[in-house]
């Protein structure tokens, strides 16, 4: 069972408005470098997809686990699968 599988199938409860949208509060930049690395993507494909440096990518990726409360790429892809904004 994938990670993604088993956050599905946590019980169903009333999602907060965060949880709803983790990822309203953050920049485009930010926002596009969460979605590429729910996609499965390294810092250095991310970059390359966007057209920007490592350690740019770095930066937003980081500023974003900041703004969703979580310390690294499992939460952040946990609170997507949740909020249902995993493809």
């Amino acid at each position: 069972m994938s990670l993604v599988e088993a956050v599905s199938d946590t019980p169903s409860r009333r999602l907060s408005a965060r949880e709803a949208d983790p990822l309203a509060d953050l920049t485009a930049q930010q926002r596009r470098a969460i979605e590429l690395l729910a996609e499965g993507l390294l810092n250095k494909q991310i970059a390359h997809r966007m057209g920007i440096s490592a350690s740019t990518a770095k930066a937003h990726i980081s500023a974003a686990y900041r703004a969703l409360g979580v310390n690294g790429r499992i939460g952040a892809v946990t609170l997507l699968a949740r909020a249902g904004r995993m493809g």
